[in-house]
């Protein structure tokens, strides 16, 4: 499980996260919900930044507590976060 990628382009940025993911979890079920253009007009609203939802299902993640399931994705996401996600709003499924 290594983070060793190159910086990812913004088109291609949710095909690139659920690579990510499959690489570093057990999933069942993925859906990645691109939210950015419902932020457009707020004040802060960055264009090279992505406004993300993420639905994941994932026996791995559903029987550890929700707290440590976050921070787990977040550090296998860590790169994404520091450079293309403004904003990750995440849904674990059982």
């Amino acid at each position: 499980m290594t983070n060793s990628y190159q910086q990812v382009k913004p088109c291609n940025i949710t095909s690139d996260i659920a690579l990510r993911l499959h690489e570093n979890f057990v999933i069942n079920k993925l859906e990645i919900i691109d939210e950015t253009d419902s932020h457009k007009k707020h004040k802060h609203y960055n264009t090279g930044k992505s406004h993300l939802k993420l639905v994941i299902e994932s026996v791995q993640l559903s029987d550890i507590p929700i707290l440590q399931a976050h921070r787990q994705i977040h550090k296998a996401l860590a790169d994404f976060l520091q450079n293309n996600i403004h904003a990750l709003s995440i849904k674990i499924v059982k």
